[in-house]
């Protein structure tokens, strides 16, 4: 039996989108990896109020303040602490800012979005859009919103009455399921 030309090209097309899911996930897990690593380094610069800062047990070393990067609830960080993130990660120090800002509401206001994240449930770009829209609410308001009956929340927000199956598939993937950790 001889190999037609349509069945290498349908084979070398399978192992270029393979690669590509691939590739995608290697992306979210990296994504996750940032996320993580800059609220970690944001937990190492955490002080317990506006007076004392992370000074290493030195008083008011350049006069070090704490700066409330997430909204109410998230702990406050020593204020020079997203320099360093900035100059390790190449980045400006808004973009830092923000990053642990987001990552914090994520972790001490938004603990289920938060999970979902590490699970490779919600990509990170969607929890942060939830964390920056939901850094204005007070606590008392995060608790009482709940997520429509059946949704799950995705890339494009809350899927209500989605199944199950069809919502952990991306398109492209030809019916296999997410990947899970």
């Amino acid at each position: 039996m001889t190999t037609t030309t349509s069945e290498i090209e349908t084979g070398a097309a399978a192992a270029v989108l393979d690669r590509a899911a691939e590739a995608l996930v290697a992306r979210q897990r990296a994504d996750v990896a940032l996320l993580v690593a800059a609220v970690e380094w944001a937990e190492l610069h955490q002080v317990a109020s506006r007076d004392e800062a992370a000074c290493w047990g030195e008083p008011a070393i350049f006069e070090e303040g704490a700066s409330m990067l997430g909204g109410p609830g998230a702990p406050l960080i020593a204020e020079f602490a997203p320099l360093a993130l900035a100059a390790e990660l190449g980045w400006t120090t808004a973009a830092a800012t923000e990053l642990m800002g987001h990552g914090l509401d994520l972790k001490y206001r938004l603990p289920r979005v938060w999970t979902m994240v590490l699970q490779l449930t919600v990509p990170v770009s969607v929890a942060r859009q939830a964390a920056q829209l939901s850094q204005d609410l007070p606590a008392h308001r995060r608790r009482t919103r709940r997520r429509p009956e059946g949704g799950r929340l995705g890339r494009r927000g809350w899927a209500v009455g989605i199944p199950e199956q069809t919502a952990d598939r991306r398109p492209g993937q030809r019916g296999q399921a997410l990947p899970r950790p």
